[in-house]
């Protein structure tokens, strides 16, 4: 089983980010889109998994869900990785919780590093992926595009994070909650006498 554990985004987001999408399909670059309904954070990519692996891997969630309370997202602005050499990711960006989503990642990281699966080979970076760059074609006009548009969606509350299981088809991945695993309560602000 290909693995990895993810941050939802709400349907009505998903909806607004398809029309961004479609709007940066107009440069007519060779890139393979992420289908709205499969977008989603990324926390941590695991891969191949053998299937008996997956009670510790909910333990760990549950842990590190009692340990992180729910809190605040927002997605702004557009973006490409790498940003030096031929792009390869189309990007939206996290911009509120983007402190709090990275040390979640780094406490699912830490504590998946314990039961030695293999170690990230790029540094976190809070995002939702849009597509994949597939060649070069188009490209210039991508990312005139991609600096022409922006996204700016309302807050919303992470209040889980789910272990998701990728299946790959002819026609696209596919994915398949796992299991999900409510966060602690918000911590909410106290007034101060």
């Amino acid at each position: 089983m290909r693995l990895f554990f993810a941050g939802e985004i709400p349907e009505e987001h998903k909806k607004a980010l398809a029309v961004v999408q479609e709007r940066l399909k107009d440069a007519k670059a060779d890139v393979k889109w992420v289908e709205p309904g499969n977008l989603h954070i990324t926390l941590r990519f695991l891969g191949d998994v053998n299937p008996k692996r997956i009670p510790e891997l909910k333990k760990l969630a549950e842990e590190v869900g009692r340990l992180y309370g729910s809190f605040e997202l927002s997605i702004k602005n557009l973006g490409v990785f790498p940003t030096k050499g031929p792009p390869r990711v189309v990007w939206a960006g996290i911009e509120e919780g983007k402190k709090q989503l990275s040390m979640l990642a780094q406490a699912i990281a830490s504590r998946v590093a314990k039961l030695n699966f293999k170690e990230e080979e790029h540094e976190f970076k809070a995002h939702v992926t849009f597509g994949r760059i597939k060649s070069l074609r188009g490209t210039p006009e991508l990312l005139e595009v991609v600096m022409k548009n922006g996204v700016d969606l309302a807050p919303w509350y992470l209040d889980s994070i789910v272990l998701m299981e990728s299946q790959t088809t002819k026609t696209g991945s596919i994915y398949k909650k796992v299991c999900v695993f409510p966060l602690g309560k918000r911590k909410e602000p106290q007034a101060i006498s």
